[in-house]
């Protein structure tokens, strides 16, 4: 399973694909650990990231979304999954969390991403935050292919 992140703004650079591990129906993908930051720290410069939301995009958003509501017994459902804790709390991504095409649902950064200092929505120039991804690949799902999606940031440049 592939994902990319897929940035808004061209102050921050492109990065290359990463891979989840092959996971199988009905289990939980190894997570993957993420880290960002505003692009001050290789420009010497000052600038803030402002409102810093993230959403999920790509090729196979729709596979991934029609995961989460496959049935009301949640361990049946599936999608990517989301932590800004070290793995203690986890949120999927949905049409109503997340969605690229509803700012509205987009996931706000915590503070707690960045550390005991960090403010929610905020990456100061020499912030950086570090999330944890996962794929949960719902019981009885057989299309057996690599699944491509983006994880979309948004933010304003202070």
């Amino acid at each position: 399973m592939a994902f990319q992140l897929q940035w808004e703004n061209t102050t921050v650079a492109i990065t290359a694909p990463v891979y989840f591990d092959v996971t199988y129906s009905g289990r939980t993908s190894d997570s993957l650990e993420l880290s960002f930051s505003s692009p001050a720290i290789l420009l010497g410069t000052t600038e803030v990231l402002s409102s810093v939301k993230l959403y999920l995009d790509g090729p196979d958003v729709d596979v991934l979304n029609s995961w989460t509501y496959i049935s009301s017994k949640v361990n049946l459902n599936g999608g990517v999954e989301i932590s800004f804790d070290d793995g203690r709390v986890w949120t999927r991504f949905s049409p109503t969390v997340g969605n690229k095409a509803m700012p509205s649902t987009w996931v706000t950064l915590p503070g707690e991403a960045i550390g005991s200092l960090g403010v929610d929505g905020t990456l100061n120039p020499f912030d950086t935050a570090t999330i944890l991804l996962r794929l949960v690949v719902p019981p009885g799902f057989t299309d057996y292919r690599i699944l491509a999606f983006y994880i979309g940031v948004d933010y304003d440049v202070i």
